[in-house]
């Protein structure tokens, strides 16, 4: 079975009673036997309490089987299990490690919370995608131990295919692909990091823009509001905010693909899309430290300005002087490529 295909929540977190632990104890017991695996999926309604998680593991490691565990609040307590499931917030809470967008700071964070649950294999969840940042264990056809093999990394969770054991550049590559798209948060994914961040002593940036069509002038501007900062985040325009600024025919890029195309730069650390026509609510929301506009504004002009400094932060202008713009790339296009036997070819 590849996932769930129906699951029921009921109910509210509550202490179990003496009976109903009694009751779990002979369910274990009547069904293990009939078993090939165990799947854990731990929310905190009380039925794994930390005095019974012991026992539950025992009871499966008696029956010879493997547990694969998915806990949202005490995942330190599952000890010696095949593998766990956590997203990004819960692996970096538990390996107390921040990961930054950095696939090689999700490895070692995935490496060093495999250590210490003493577990084969470590999942981790980015944007609605698993994958195997670390791990030894491949499942076997049947009961018993297994297989182990080579330290390897999986494709898409959702397919169940794996890449070749050899093929180590593939591997590296798609968990590349997954840390990138990592990076695009909807808006309380962004106010949990951003969160996280500020608890470790770090200082946020803010940029924003439309990124239509990335050039040099994009990229110069947010490296220099990366250095403004420890984070930086970065705001896309939505597609009907960027028509309501540009007019029809904008963007020429979708805001799914410039989002990705701006995930590819390493001085951006997490990017998110709006739709008003300013920043001022993410402003207050975030509350950056820094929020940084390019030359085409002064501090006197940047419409957050009052936001920004009501929330204790400061307006900076940074990147290159106004050389290069969308717009200017579009006309080229059009005098090079838009009339003509050419036009068709461009």
């Amino acid at each position: 079975m590849k996932q769930q295909v129906v699951r029921i929540d009921s109910g509210r977190p509550a202490e179990m009673t003496a009976g109903e632990e009694e009751h779990l104890r002979g369910s274990l017991r009547r069904t293990l036997p009939e078993c090939r695996g165990v799947l854990v999926s731990d929310y905190g309604y009380g039925l794994l309490h930390p005095a019974n998680v012991p026992e539950v593991l025992e009871a499966v490691k008696g029956a010879r089987l493997r547990a694969v565990v998915d806990s949202r609040t005490q995942l330190l307590l599952y000890r010696g299990i095949a593998a766990a499931a956590p997203n990004l917030e819960e692996a970096e809470t538990a390996a107390g490690l921040a990961v930054h967008s950095d696939p090689r700071r999700l490895e070692e964070a995935g490496e060093k919370l495999r250590q210490t649950l003493s577990a084969e294999a470590i999942l981790v969840t980015l944007g609605g995608v698993q994958r195997r940042s670390c791990g030894r264990w491949k499942p076997s056809g049947g009961r018993g131990p297994g297989q182990r093999g080579r330290r390897t990394c999986s494709d898409e969770a959702r397919d169940g295919d794996r890449f070749p054991r050899g093929d180590r550049r593939s591997a590296a590559s798609a968990l590349g692909k997954s840390v990138r798209m990592g990076k695009i948060l909807e808006s309380e994914a962004l106010r949990r990091a951003v969160r996280s961040e500020r608890t470790a002593g770090r200082r946020i940036a803010l940029a924003n823009g439309l990124f239509d069509l990335l050039h040099v002038g994009h990229v110069r501007y947010l490296q220099a509001a990366r250095r403004e900062a420890d984070r930086l985040v970065v705001a896309v325009n939505s597609d009907v905010s960027a028509r309501s600024l540009k007019g029809p025919g904008r963007p020429l890029v979708p805001e799914q693909e410039r989002c990705e195309i701006l995930a590819a730069l390493d001085c951006v650390d997490y990017i998110t899309v709006f739709s008003e026509r300013t920043v001022e609510s993410l402003i207050r929301a975030l509350a950056p430290d820094v929020h940084c506009k390019g030359h085409d504004y002064t501090p006197e002009t940047v419409p957050e300005r009052a936001a920004v400094r009501e929330m204790g932060g400061r307006v900076v202008i940074v990147g290159d002087t106004k050389e290069h713009a969308t717009q200017d790339l579009i006309r080229r296009v059009l005098e090079r490529f838009g009339a003509g036997p050419q036009g068709g070819n461009a």
